[in-house]
């Protein structure tokens, strides 16, 4: 599996939209080749064109959403006769609020490049709520064309609280990608399918001390098998996701019960409270105790 150019966690992806316009292209406009210092996202709200990235053709329709960080060299052109309408967001992972747009540099030889760099985003960490940002794909019957509108329309008014507007509305333009995809998926791969149900299963039985003979039991299949898919499908293996589903599940006991830690860490299986404790920490940073009072802090 090839090492995502750009990485970011959940809990970092603080997004900044730099840019935000709609365009109605004239008959046969075309603008790049180019590339930009910042990530992009552009979106057909209707018509028709073409779009290349890189070295990569696409047909350009109503709907679709296409993806290209820095540096990477795109190129689109309009239809003649049903000129596409565009939204393009420019916006930077993690910034300021002040974060300016650096705009476009124009490079007609740069689609010749023979090591050009990848196109690869990936948010979150590894595991079933990993979003790989696909580079080209059909959002028509999702919500996010009336976010993308709004990004536009907060830019123009250009003030404090508009940019803060658009950040939460482009978190929550890759929440929506995220399950389009993970539903998308689902319905062409039987087999990713049953990857997910694993994962929902394991979260279920996130108290419960783990066993290799579930995956069998679950799905049919060896579990040597199915947990090399897992682990490839979702970077982590089905027991390491099982340990962080069982320390979900502790910081829920932790916040809302009085249960003794000695006791959670029975209830959880875990070999000896020490082994809790310091399993517990690794993932979170926080000892049990002090993740108890800081979830009760107001």
């Amino acid at each position: 599996m090839e090492e995502p150019l750009h990485r970011i966690d959940w809990y970092d992806f603080n997004p900044v939209v730099s840019y935000a316009n709609y365009l109605k292209c004239l008959p046969g406009y075309q603008f790049g080749p180019r590339f930009i210092h910042s990530h992009q996202f552009i979106y057909v709200v209707r018509g028709a064109g073409t779009a290349i990235i890189q070295d990569r053709h696409y047909t350009a329709t109503e709907g679709d959403l296409f993806y290209y960080g820095p540096n990477i060299v795109h190129c689109f052109r309009a239809n003649d006769e049903h000129p596409f309408e565009l939204i393009g967001v420019h916006f930077e992972l993690t910034g300021d609020l002040h974060t300016s747009f650096a705009g476009a540099t124009e490079e007609p030889e740069a689609m010749l490049s023979v090591n050009p760099p990848a196109n690869l985003l990936t948010v979150g960490e590894r595991g079933p709520e990993e979003l790989r940002v696909p580079e080209s794909i059909s959002m028509r019957d999702s919500a996010i064309q009336p976010l993308l509108l709004q990004m536009v329309s907060h830019f123009k008014s250009a003030s404090g609280l508009a940019a803060v507007m658009n950040r939460s509305l482009l978190v929550e333009l890759f929440y929506l990608l995220s399950k389009h995809i993970q539903k998308v998926e689902q319905h062409y791969s039987p087999q990713l399918k049953i990857l997910y149900t694993v994962a929902k299963r394991l979260s279920q039985s996130a108290a419960l001390r783990y066993d290799r003979s579930w995956i069998s039991e679950w799905t049919g299949y060896h579990e040597d098998y199915l947990s090399k898919n897992f682990k490839t499908q979702f970077g982590i293996s089905p027991h390491h996701y099982h340990m962080l589903q069982k320390i979900d599940h502790a910081k829920e006991l932790l916040s809302h019960t009085e249960q003794p830690i000695t006791q959670i860490a029975e209830e959880l299986h875990f070999n000896s409270v020490h082994y809790f404790c310091r399993v517990f920490k690794k993932q979170t940073a926080f000892s049990p105790q002090q993740f108890r009072l800081v979830s009760r802090m107001l």
